[in-house]
């Protein structure tokens, strides 16, 4: 069930592991959840209370205790998001409203501490769109807003939690990418890594490679551009690939310090759409030229996994 462009629930889905040399498919998936001993799915779970329609783009984190979250948007009947986690037992608890209407876009991770944090959109009435955080901790959600510019829409957040509690987080703000670090204690000044073309599909994505460099990416329309940071050092913006068609859903992980993964949806004609990518070997300073990975593919998710693996989902889309 797709809303606006983001799939609500893969209902169908394919599953590619990316290994140093080779990409190959690895099972067709039905929504659930996986079992990791019997490698099976499990039987779809409906999370979402029967109050709650319009209910999609929902995001997922796991903690080390066997602990699963989940955030979603309801639409109806006041647009906000929505909060239920599954203990390591897995029951899942009750489901809790964790900000006020009108509010999309969350992405979510445990804290090393325990904590669940949420990054999210959310614009008041009669407001702004400004980014916010919501920290669950012993149970109680406290709220933080994160930007505040008169001047500018900031949204399509994605966060990146570091096993020693720092958060690296990538953001549009209205046309410009901006890029955020939480050192353990405060924040750090909103840094622009460049221009984009403000749209939903566009959004930028964010990946940590194993030796702490941080690799970004975002899309205007016919270019997909990439920068990276090393320490305190950032790489100049690179357009590491270009089409005839038009961008949208760009993603990006790594496999181990060297190798970044990146997948993107094309629409090369109105009837025809693909998800492309292409890859680095050497931490992102040099890229294989972008190919067409699945025909037919859409809406693409991509992850870093164990022992050198990246996962990617998509929506399967035939041509019409």
């Amino acid at each position: 069930i797709c809303d606006e462009g983001d799939c609500g629930v893969l209902a169908r889905s394919t599953v590619f592991q990316m290994t140093v040399a080779s990409i190959a498919a690895a099972a067709m998936l039905a929504a659930g959840a996986l079992l990791a001993a019997a490698a099976v799915w499990q039987a779809p779970v409906t999370i979402s209370q029967a109050s709650d329609t319009g209910c999609s783009v929902p995001a997922v984190a796991s903690a080390p205790d066997g602990r699963v979250c989940v955030v979603y948007r309801r639409k109806w009947p006041d647009w906000r998001l929505m909060f239920r986690e599954r203990s390591p037992a897995g029951v899942w608890g009750p489901v809790e409203a964790i900000s006020v209407p009108w509010s999309d876009g969350a992405t979510v991770a445990y804290h090393p501490d325990g904590s669940i944090w949420v990054i999210y959109a959310m614009t008041p009435p009669g407001g702004k769109t400004d980014l916010y955080l919501a920290r669950r901790a012993n149970g109680v959600w406290t709220t933080t807003q994160l930007t505040s510019t008169p001047d500018r829409e900031e949204g399509y957040a994605m966060m990146r939690m570091m096993p020693d509690g720092r958060v690296h987080l990538i953001y549009a703000a209205d046309t410009e990418i901006r890029y955020l670090h939480w050192n353990g204690s405060s924040w750090s000044t909103p840094v622009s890594l460049g221009t984009c073309e403000r749209a939903y599909y566009h959004r930028p994505a964010i990946a940590v490679d194993s030796a702490g460099r941080v690799h970004t990416i975002w899309l205007e329309f016919k270019r997909i551009l990439y920068r990276r940071l090393d320490g305190t050092a950032w790489s100049p913006v690179q357009v590491i690939a270009t089409t005839s068609g038009g961008f949208g859903w760009g993603r990006i992980a790594t496999s181990g310090s060297n190798r970044v993964m990146v997948v993107a949806f094309d629409q090369v004609t109105e009837q025809d759409y693909h998800i492309k990518h292409c890859w680095s070997t050497d931490a992102g300073q040099t890229w294989t030229p972008i190919a067409t990975l699945i025909s037919a593919g859409h809406i693409p998710w991509l992850t870093e996994g164990n022992n050198g693996l990246v996962h990617l989902v998509y929506q399967e889309r035939p041509s019409q």
